[in-house]
């Protein structure tokens, strides 16, 4: 605490800003982001390690790594629409719910990025619990706390994305790869796995399951 706040003056020190959730579209293009109403109290980082206990036939048990170490972010959010007309506070909690939503076009929810300070991290909203803590006579929820948890965005879901969609106005070439299928392909050139048909078009293919490792496929324009 400053000595302006000791005795009544100015605080010297800086006003702490508000945290910030930015979502972003299926084009990876920013979407109206929101500040939080009241910032949380404190936030906590966790990071597992991704391994599995597996046992084998006659030999002892083993971990086995199984996919890429990502980060999860979780804090709680305090929400108020008391002495705000007749106004119910899921209005403000549902900007916030809305990022659970499965965006059609990509499969999953939308790629967010929170910042608060030096904290940025972009990432999914994961899960989220809403406790109703006040309420109107007439049962309208006023008073709202709610648990958030974010599970940090890996490089695939960064880079590939933006890569496929700087070129997908072109046509193009892509060997497919051990363990990929075309709707791999389209996933990452189009930003839409269902866009398979198209390949499948463009090189008549008749049976995507019997095109052979190393085969060089035409991508066509989505524009052709």
């Amino acid at each position: 605490m400053g000595l302006g706040s000791l005795f009544g003056g100015k605080s010297d020190q800086p006003k702490l800003q508000k945290l910030k959730i930015q979502p972003f579209d299926a084009k990876r293009k920013p979407k109206k982001g929101f500040e939080v109403q009241y910032n949380p109290e404190s936030f906590s980082i966790k990071l597992e390690s991704p391994y599995q206990k597996k046992k084998m036939a006659g030999s002892e048990e083993f971990s086995q790594f199984t996919a890429v170490k990502r980060k999860k972010l979780s804090f709680s959010l305090h929400y108020s629409t008391y002495g705000d007309g007749n106004k119910s506070v899921r209005v403000e909690i549902k900007k916030l719910t809305d990022l659970a939503q499965i965006d059609r076009t990509i499969h999953k929810p939308p790629l967010c990025l929170v910042a608060w300070g030096k904290l940025k991290m972009l990432c999914f909203l994961e899960t989220y619990s809403i406790d109703y803590t006040m309420f109107t006579n007439d049962g309208l929820p006023v008073r709202a706390k709610v648990d958030v948890t974010f599970i940090e965005a890996d490089k695939a879901d960064i880079t590939k994305k933006r890569n496929s969609l700087e070129s997908a106005d072109r046509s193009k070439e892509r060997q497919l790869q051990g363990g990929d299928q075309l709707w791999h392909i389209a996933d990452n050139e189009y930003d839409d796995p269902t866009h398979w048909k198209t390949i499948a078009h463009a090189n008549n293919i008749d049976n995507p399951r019997l095109v052979k490792v190393g085969a060089v496929l035409k991508v066509p324009s989505l524009e052709d």
